[in-house]
This record gives structure tokens, C-alpha cells and sequence, in this order.
């Protein structure tokens, strides 16, 4: 779904229709699932890690790509 946003008409917001919502999220399930069972045998201390990397890299995204 297309929306303009706010007062820059230049700009559009788009929104994911109810089946794009359930592909997200089979998608998300999915993601999740490898990741379990690519780390499967690694130690906490490695799994902790990765997370605070991967949530590094998805804020450094957002502020470069996504708020621009």
C-alpha cells in the first residue's frame, strides 16, 4: 500500500498489505530458525556476540538508510 508522506509530497510511505505481513513473518520464522541451527554447537559467549553485532548493524542501517 502507497502513501504520501506527511508534507513532502516527493515522499512516499508504503505499508505491506495483510499478505505481505504473513510472508515477513514466515520469513522472520525462517531466518530464525537457520540461525538456531547454524550456531547450534557454538558457545553462548559466541551467540551473545553475533546478536550484539547483528543489532550493531541493523541501528548503523536504519540511521544511514531508513532516516534518511
Amino acid at each position: 500500500m502507497k502513501s504520501v508522506c506527511g508534507d513532502d509530497k516527493r515522499h512516499t510511505r508504503l505499508s505491506l498489505s495483510a499478505q505481505g505481513d504473513a510472508v515477513l513473518e514466515q520469513a522472520t520464522v525462517r531466518r530464525r530458525q537457520v540461525i538456531a541451527e547454524a550456531t547450534v554447537d557454538w558457545d553462548d559467549h559466541d551467540v551473545t556476540k553475533l546478536a550484539e553485532l547483528l543489532h550493531r548493524l541493523s541501528f548503523s542501517i536504519d540511521e544511514r538508510f531508513v532516516q534518511a
